[in-house]
C-alpha cells in the first residue's frame, strides 16, 4: 500500500510538473522586457512560407529570442562512446530550459527534429521548438558523409536561422544546451559594459589558440571565439550579423566543393565562424588588422538593471 501511495503521489507530482510548463505564464507587473513571456508554438518547417515569422511572433514578443539547438546524437565525435550519451542532448535540453525558466526566461525557439520536436510536445510539454528541411537535399550531404538530424548539419541551420532574425531586428542569445545560468544574462548584456557591442561571444584559448591572455593589451592570432555561447544585436551591414551571415554561407560554400580528404569536421561551425571573423576585422586606432583587443572587464558597470535573482537560491 505504501509503495501504491508513493506511486500515486510521484504521478500526481509529474503531472502538476506537466502542468506547471504547459501553462503559460503571466507578465509580471514592473519586469524588464525581456521577460515578457512568449506563446504557445506548434511547431514546423521553418523553410514552409509563413513558419519562420509565426515562430518568431509566438517565442520572441520583445524582440529578444534564445535560440537553441538539438540534434539526434549521431554527432561524429560521439558515435563510438559510451551508449547512455544518446539521451544526452536531450537531457541537457530539459536542464536548462529548466534553468532559464527559474530566472524568468522563456522566450526560446529550439531547432532540433521533427520526430524529437514531436516528442519534447507530447512528454515534456515544450510547445518551443521547430524543425528545418534546409539543405536535405543538398548533393554535398552524401560527398561529406552528412545526413539530416547529423549536428553538424544543425549547427550551421542555426545560424541560417539567427541571422534570419537578426535581420528583421530581433537580438538573438545563442547558448550551447551544457550551460547553466546562475542569473538573469539579460542584466549583464544590456549593462554599460557591454551594451555597445553588436556581437557578444565568449573567450577561448588554449590549443591552437595559445595561452590565456592576461591583462589589457592586443592578442595576436585566431580570434578568441568559443561560439557556444553568443549574443547577437546586429543588423544587416554591421559586423557581427556579417560574422553570423558568413558563417552559413562558408559553409554552404564548403558543401558544394569536393572533399580532397578533408574531415567532417571540417564543417563544425566555431573553426568557419573563426576564421569569418578574422577576415572580417578591420584596423583600428589602438590594433592592427588581424589582431584582438582584450578590453578592460572594469572599464564600466557591469550590470544594467533586470533581475537580480539567482538561479542557485
Amino acid at each position: 500500500a505504501d509503495a501504491a501511495d508513493a506511486a500515486a503521489a510521484a504521478a500526481d507530482a509529474d503531472a502538476n510538473s506537466m502542468q506547471s510548463h504547459c501553462s503559460e505564464r503571466a507578465p509580471r507587473p514592473g519586469a524588464p522586457p525581456w521577460q515578457t513571456p512568449p506563446t504557445r508554438f506548434e511547431g514546423g518547417d521553418l523553410e514552409a512560407p509563413g513558419v519562420f515569422d509565426a515562430a518568431l511572433r509566438a517565442r520572441a514578443p520583445a524582440k529578444e529570442l534564445v535560440f537553441l539547438s538539438m540534434a539526434d546524437t549521431r554527432d561524429h565525435r560521439r558515435q563510438y562512446k559510451d551508449p547512455a550519451l544518446r539521451t544526452i542532448s536531450r537531457d541537457f535540453l530539459l536542464n536548462l530550459m529548466s534553468n532559464l525558466r527559474q530566472l524568468n526566461i522563456d522566450h526560446t525557439l529550439v531547432l532540433t527534429t521533427e520526430e524529437m520536436c514531436r516528442k519534447l510536445q507530447r512528454e515534456h510539454c515544450q510547445y518551443s521548438c521547430a524543425w528545418t528541411s534546409a539543405w536535405h537535399s543538398h548533393p554535398g550531404l552524401s560527398e561529406w558523409n552528412l545526413k539530416a538530424g547529423d549536428m553538424f548539419l544543425l549547427w550551421q541551420q542555426q545560424w541560417r536561422y539567427i541571422s534570419m532574425a537578426m535581420a528583421k531586428g530581433y537580438r538573438v542569445l545563442r547558448a550551447d544546451t551544457d550551460v547553466y545560468f546562475a542569473e538573469d544574462p539579460y542584466a549583464v548584456l544590456h549593462g554599460p559594459l557591454l551594451r555597445p557591442y553588436s556581437l557578444v561571444v565568449q573567450q577561448d584559448f588554449g590549443g591552437p589558440l595559445g595561452r590565456r591572455p592576461s591583462g589589457s593589451g592586443i592578442h595576436s592570432g585566431t580570434a578568441l571565439a568559443n561560439v557556444g555561447l553568443l549574443y547577437a544585436r546586429s543588423m544587416p551591414g554591421g559586423g557581427g550579423f556579417g560574422v553570423i551571415n558568413g558563417t552559413w554561407a562558408r559553409f554552404v560554400q564548403m558543401l558544394g566543393e569536393p572533399r580532397r580528404g578533408r574531415n567532417t569536421e571540417a564543417l563544425i561551425d566555431q573553426p568557419i565562424m573563426r576564421d569569418v571573423l578574422n577576415e572580417l576585422s578591420v584596423a583600428h586606432q589602438r590594433k592592427p588588422k588581424g589582431r584582438w583587443l582584450l578590453v578592460d572587464g572594469g572599464s564600466a558597470d557591469v550590470y544594467g538593471g533586470g533581475d537580480a535573482s539567482c538561479a542557485l537560491a
